[in-house]
């Protein structure tokens, strides 16, 4: 997700969308109720947001903007555990 975060204005727009990255970023102003409805999603996973106003087919309308799969990012490994005092 930090590379899709980079990608958050109207103008390089990218979104998540069921772990798929998408570059909306012309698509947004076809969208037919007007590109804001995009670019606030901008670097975000936008997955909820879609399934509330859309059946998933829609996605058919942008699969030739995908980026690639969303690779999840491994956890930050935790810190060593203190030494003993003695």
């Amino acid at each position: 997700m930090s590379e899709v975060r980079q990608h958050n204005t109207a103008d390089d727009c990218w979104v998540v969308f069921h772990d798929q990255v998408y570059d909306l970023t012309n698509y947004a102003n076809r969208h037919p109720n007007g590109p804001a409805d995009i670019t606030r999603l901008a670097g975000k996973d936008g997955t909820r947001a879609f399934d509330n106003e859309h059946p998933i087919s829609y996605l058919a309308m942008v699969s030739g903007d995908v980026v690639g799969e969303l690779v999840q990012e491994a956890p930050a490994p935790a810190p060593p555990a203190p030494e003993p005092v003695q």
